[in-house]
């Protein structure tokens, strides 16, 4: 499942820039320690909402679709190679190749959001 949600270094950046919590998927994290939970990635079903406590905390952890939805229109996924180009309506957001997806949308929407 790891391959079809944001890493959770990219889950960070999206929440620090402000991207919408509500999603299917999210990171099981401890702040206090800087490491994934046992649990690691879970799903929304499991915990709605999902309960934080003082060093537990959840990061959403989005699909490509759910990032698609917070692009702006004529945002593309272009598959090259062995990775994926995200593109911006403009050619200026146009990034580097990412194996995963969801992380070349999610760098797509961190430098729409900049």
């Amino acid at each position: 499942m790891n391959d079809h949600v944001v890493s959770l270094e990219w889950a960070k950046k999206l929440k620090e820039k402000g991207f919408p919590r509500e999603t299917e998927f999210y990171w099981e994290f401890y702040s206090d320690i800087g490491e994934l939970s046992r649990d690691g990635l879970v799903r929304e079903i499991d915990r709605v909402p999902p309960n934080e406590t003082d060093c537990l905390v959840y990061i959403a952890a989005p699909l490509a679709t759910e990032i698609l939805r917070e692009l702006p229109d004529g945002s593309k996924l272009i598959k090259r190679g062995s990775g994926y180009d995200a593109q911006g309506p403009e050619f200026r957001y146009r990034l580097s190749l990412d194996e995963n997806p969801a992380n070349a949308l999610a760098a797509l929407y961190c430098e729409v959001k900049a």
